[in-house]
């Protein structure tokens, strides 16, 4: 006669707290903590989203805007590639976006919780450490293609 598997009973799910709190904005907000968190790291897992959130921290690195035109300039990608890239990090709730006209323009997301606090602060400390991503920022410094 076999023995019985135990069974796992699951409660109610708890509030996160902590560096796993949701964001206030729409988003991975919606997911639990496990899975906001994967976003996050699966977003900055990838070279050119690396680039990309290195850009926007501007040529001299405190941040600002960048049009898209100037991201698919300095990374020498289609437009599309560039926009999968950010819908990306827009879905990881990294960036923003504003519209002016015809152009649209990103910037990083003010942090919200101590955990994006210190996955922006990782990324500023280690994104100063490689060349290629110091080579962009200076690129960047050239002439933008919408002011």
């Amino acid at each position: 006669m076999a023995t019985p598997s135990p069974t796992l009973t699951v409660g109610p799910a708890k509030p996160a707290t902590g560096c796993c709190a949701a964001p206030t904005a729409a988003g991975p907000a919606q997911q639990p903590p496990e899975d906001r968190i994967a976003t996050v790291f699966k977003a900055v897992a990838d070279p050119t989203r690396l680039r990309i959130l290195n850009l926007l921290r501007g040529p001299d690195g405190t941040g600002g805007e960048v049009c898209v035109c100037d991201l698919t300039r300095v990374l020498d990608a289609p437009q599309a590639t560039v926009s999968r890239h950010l819908a990306y990090l827009r879905r990881a709730d990294l960036v923003q976006t504003r519209r002016a006209g015809n152009w649209v323009h990103y910037r990083l997301s003010d942090a919200e919780g101590a955990f994006h606090t210190k996955v922006l602060e990782c990324l500023r400390c280690c994104l100063d450490e490689l060349p290629q991503l110091r080579e962009d920022r200076a690129t960047l410094r050239g002439d933008g293609c919408c002011g």
